[in-house]
């Protein structure tokens, strides 16, 4: 029987807020995306992006990891193995990752984009993405871009009066770099395919300046409520918050049967005329499979229906035919049935090469067609393909997430650490740390273990340091929420051996411990382990020590009775001072305070001390107390000590 869908979201999606704002920001992890997308204005597109031979990823924890061709530092190295991005191994990389993008040219190479929260950072392949006259070295550096209109360059490299915190999405495919804004702009670096947006041809100049996106050629008619900018190198597409399609570059289509035209404004597309009724538009796409042919587009409806435009030489529309069409089609799964209960599309558009699309349903099936180049839409050898089912996948699979790459479709399977992968294998690009040469013609699993952010397959987890002799709940080590028919159990083995179950998860103490989704469904099966859950213990050089409170548990059993007491009260209960337990000397007063010795550091140290002694330190203005100088008092501990709160 079909395995039940097993979702391992960090956000709970009916939560999500429809304001643009929620998709702001960009660290972390947005689990709107894959087939539990919901709300249009907020679908995170690009946790996952591929190019020819390279790919990005966010994880669950919010790292962004690379791999594959032209990913390394110095924008000429191949990476073989997802590899954070980081200051270490990016060592000019300044911020907080928020964006990233990707564009490459066929076996050409790609370039890459981060944008942090100190700006824009890009590396790779040169005049793949953005000209050279942005940067004329492959090796990741931080670039200054200058907005039209504008004599100056900015220094994070964003378009005037845009700063990190305030792009929502950044898209990138060859020749093209696309901003969109949490307040609905739209932005666009380009340098073919006169797609600027704002009525400017393609020059060396323009090429290398960023520009506002406008509908017609006044000075403020500018494309507004912005919530998503997709496209090719030839056209760019854009989605607004209340449900409008814009177009505009070279081979664009309007859908309302009007040929493929240049537009160097964004125009206003129609709907199809069967848009079914309460539907919103929930994704948009578009693919090209070079130069010399218009564009392929794709709108998705938030009932799972799927449309196609524009040209269908390579069997990109989906519809069983290789004519091209000039208005809205449905998609079909077979000759004589529409495509249903579609909940995410993934065209190869970071590519300027073979047109392709995956398309998962909301039970985690994929429907794969067009452009199958080195078998890069699985099921086989075949140059191009009409839909297809699974293609080189078990029936069975439930799938979370599919990115169609430009010579390669990677997917996320339920209950599976590692990525699968079909079609050319090259510089690294499966992650398996071979840069062997090779085609997939049906998914491999043979890849990395990631922990996709949005369609996370193990649970995400956090380790912590505690103060000595105290306990921790490891709930509260675990980041997310528990999928449905699904609990959180807790090993001290990554493979849950026999009696390594955590009795108590809710008071342990140092160790190492693995978190488990376990089904409580049994045509279900249980997530892979966790990352290891690291529990230790604050030592005396963490700055956090001293603000540990370290009390040794109360001793059972019967007190000893104080019997000697010194007061200055005129009475007191007829048992003082037995009723105090376990005293030596008992002081008491209702007026008076006990002072100890007041002395300078110099006359302490000039002391002859006994262990145990006290005084009070006029300079460091502490008591202190003379621990000696036993060898098993931690260094830093010996001699004269300030008496703090902590473990003594």
């Amino acid at each position: 029987m079909m395995k039940k869908y097993m979702y391992f979201c960090l956000l709970v999606i009916s939560g999500i807020s429809g304001s643009l704002q929620a998709q702001c920001g960009g660290a972390g992890c947005n689990g709107n995306t894959y087939v539990k997308s919901s709300d249009p204005n907020t679908i995170e597109y690009d946790n996952l992006i591929s190019t020819f031979h390279s790919s990005m990823l966010k994880e669950a924890s919010g790292r962004v990891l690379i791999w594959g061709e032209y990913a390394a530092a110095n924008g000429t190295d191949n990476v073989l193995s997802p590899t954070e991005i980081n200051s270490t191994n990016y060592p000019r990389l300044t911020g907080t990752i928020l964006r990233y993008a990707g564009g490459s040219a066929g076996g050409d190479g790609a370039q890459f984009i981060v944008l942090t929260t100190d700006g824009l950072f890009i590396w790779g392949n040169l005049n793949t993405v953005v000209t050279n006259s942005i940067t004329n070295r492959t090796a990741f550096r931080k670039v200054r871009i200058r907005t039209a209109g504008e004599s100056v360059a900015k220094e994070d490299g964003l378009p005037e009066g845009v700063s990190p915190g305030d792009v929502k999405m950044m898209f990138g495919t060859r020749s093209t770099l696309a901003i969109t804004t949490c307040d609905g702009q739209a932005w666009v670096l380009s340098m073919f395919g006169n797609k600027n947006g704002d009525g400017s041809a393609q020059s060396a100049v323009n090429n290398s300046l960023w520009h506002r996106v406008k509908t017609g050629n006044g000075a403020n008619d500018y494309l507004t409520d912005v919530v998503a900018v997709r496209g090719t190198r030839m056209g760019l597409i854009a989605l607004t918050s209340t449900g409008k399609l814009y177009t505009w570059g070279s081979g664009t289509y309007l859908g309302d049967n009007s040929g493929a035209a240049s537009r160097t404004y964004a125009t206003e597309m129609t709907l199809p005329s069967d848009w079914p009724a309460g539907a919103r538009p929930k994704m948009i796409g578009m693919t090209t499979n070079n130069s010399s042919t218009p564009n392929t587009y794709y709108l998705l409806a938030s009932d799972g229906t799927l449309y196609s435009l524009g040209n269908n030489r390579y069997r990109e529309l989906g519809d069983f035919t290789v004519n091209d069409s000039r208005s809205w089609i449905r998609v079909k799964k077979s000759p004589t049935e529409n495509m249903t209960d579609i909940a995410w599309i993934s065209p190869s558009e970071h590519d300027s090469y073979y047109s392709a699309i995956n398309a998962l349903t909301t039970d985690g099936k994929l429907y794969s067609w067009g452009t199958n180049d080195r078998g890069m839409l699985g099921g086989g050898g075949a140059t191009f393909i009409d839909p297809t089912y699974m293609p080189g996948l078990d029936a069975n699979d439930v799938l979370m997430a599919v990115e169609t790459g430009g010579h390669t479709s990677m997917v996320i399977k339920q209950c599976s650490q590692n990525f699968g992968y079909v079609g050319h294998s090259s510089s690294g690009s499966m992650g398996n740390g071979s840069a062997l040469e090779a085609n997939a013609y049906n998914y491999t699993f043979f890849t990395a273990r990631v922990n996709l952010c949005g369609a996370n397959t193990q649970p995400n987890v956090i380790s912590k340091k505690t103060c000595p002799g105290a306990t921790v709940n490891l709930a509260d080590l675990h980041i997310g929420n528990i999928p449905d028919e699904y609990e959180l159990k807790w090993y001290t083995t990554s493979t849950k051996d026999a009696g390594t179950e955590v009795t108590n998860p809710a008071a342990v103490g140092p160790g190492t411990y693995y978190a488990f989704y376990i089904t409580t469904n049994p045509e279900s099966c249980d997530s892979p382990a966790s990352d290891a859950v690291i529990i230790s213990e604050f030592g005396s050089s963490d700055p956090e020590y001293k603000d540990c409170s370290c009390k040794r548990p109360i001793e059972t059993g019967t007190p000893l009775l104080s019997k000697f007491g010194i007061s200055t009260k005129e009475s007191h209960a007829d048992n003082w001072p037995t009723q105090v337990p376990n005293g030596y000397i008992v002081l008491d007063a209702s007026k008076k305070g006990m002072v100890i010795t007041h002395m300078t550091t110099a006359q302490i140290n000039a002391l002859t001390p006994v262990t145990g002694m006290i005084v009070y330190d006029t300079d460091a203005k502490c008591i202190k107390l003379y621990r000696g100088d036993n060898p098993a008092i931690a260094p830093d501990r010996k001699g004269w000590v300030c008496i703090q709160q902590g473990c003594n």
